[in-house]
């Protein structure tokens, strides 16, 4: 009988609690679990990582520890086609970073992985945005996403995720800063990765219009809880 109380008494807190957090590990299960973006670009033959990166994840909490000024960790840098390099990132002033490639970590196709994330085919540059995903995985070395369902992962977003990247509420259609509608779109300015290395894309910069006006573009930063999404940064024009 006094198990079968304990047995009710567990139960009742576990259903008041709600289901287990299916967040992805990006948070308090590790505080050393940092999310930055930066810029990434292959020049005389090699990748260049851009001097300065920036913390995306703008959600506040007080299990993530704050690196001391110059410590580094170690990060995977990925793009929207997979896994680049790694890197050793040296947190510098508040939200921004520095990044310097370990060496023997360049996947081979490095610069054509680049070319697939470029926004813009007609650039003569190979570059384009990348992330960087602390503490490393071994696995985010198998990430390559060659076939992504655009139109699928954008039908997964909340609908109203969807209306404002489509521009719904928009007085005029022309002022639309998404051309291609009910999908993810390079050419709009979309980003998207696969940060934990499962094949499934569970980051997202979505592009959309500040204001009905359609006026400037912002930029939703979502990341995957289960089968939803979460926004974890908002940001717009200075």
């Amino acid at each position: 009988m006094y198990k079968f109380i304990c047995f009710l008494i567990i139960f009742s807190v576990n259903a008041l609690s709600g289901c287990p957090n299916t967040t992805h590990q990006l948070n308090s299960s590790n505080k050393n679990a940092f999310l930055l973006a930066g810029n990434v670009r292959f020049v005389n033959n090699q990748l260049s990582l851009s001097e300065n990166w920036w913390e995306i994840d703008e959600r506040e909490t007080t299990e993530k520890t704050i690196p001391n000024p110059d410590s580094q960790i170690e990060a995977d840098i990925i793009n929207c086609s997979g896994y680049l390099a790694s890197a050793k990132v040296t947190h510098k002033t508040e939200k921004n970073w520095q990044a310097a490639i370990i060496p023997d970590t360049v996947v081979k196709d490095v610069s054509e992985r680049i070319r697939l994330c470029d926004e813009s085919l007609d650039s003569p540059y190979i570059t384009g945005t990348a992330f960087a995903v602390t503490p490393r995985k071994e696995k985010r070395k198998n990430i390559k996403l060659e076939k992504t369902e655009l139109q699928k992962i954008f039908a997964s977003l909340s609908w109203s995720n969807q209306s404002w990247a489509n521009c719904t509420q928009i007085s005029d259609e022309n002022n639309c800063v998404r051309k291609e509608k009910n999908t993810l779109s390079r050419f709009t300015g979309d980003d998207w990765a696969d940060i934990d290395g499962d094949g499934e894309i569970d980051l997202i910069l979505l592009k959309g219009n500040c204001s009905k006006n359609g006026d400037y573009t912002c930029t939703k930063t979502l990341l995957r809880n289960g089968k939803g999404w979460t926004e974890i940064a908002y940001s717009k024009p200075a």
